[in-house]
């Protein structure tokens, strides 16, 4: 009987770079043409974070938006003399001193 011994060594963290786990799965089957051996490749990435890497894609576009509106009400506001009536009503009461 002809026996060989295969040794599959891998080095996960080379191949990516920190969180993801990579499982080696040996599988030999035997068939009338002699043995096959397949090898499954899994990565688990359930330790990853990646959501939270990538908050700031998102949060800062909104930020930047709401900041872009604010100053656009407060500058229609400032040169509408109809809107900074409405939008500060005692304004004229209290201008005159008092």
């Amino acid at each position: 009987m002809n026996s060989s011994t295969i040794l599959l060594e891998l080095d996960g963290n080379a191949m990516n770079e920190g969180c993801e786990k990579t499982l080696v799965e040996p599988v030999v089957t035997a068939s009338e043409a002699g043995k096959q051996l397949e090898v499954i490749f899994s990565v688990d990435s359930s330790e990853c974070t990646n959501e939270s890497v990538e908050w700031w894609i998102i949060v800062v576009p909104i930020v930047c938006g709401l900041i872009l509106l604010a100053v656009v009400f407060v500058l229609i506001v400032c040169v509408s003399p109809t809107l900074r009536k409405k939008v500060f009503p005692y304004r004229e009461r209290y201008k005159g001193g008092g």
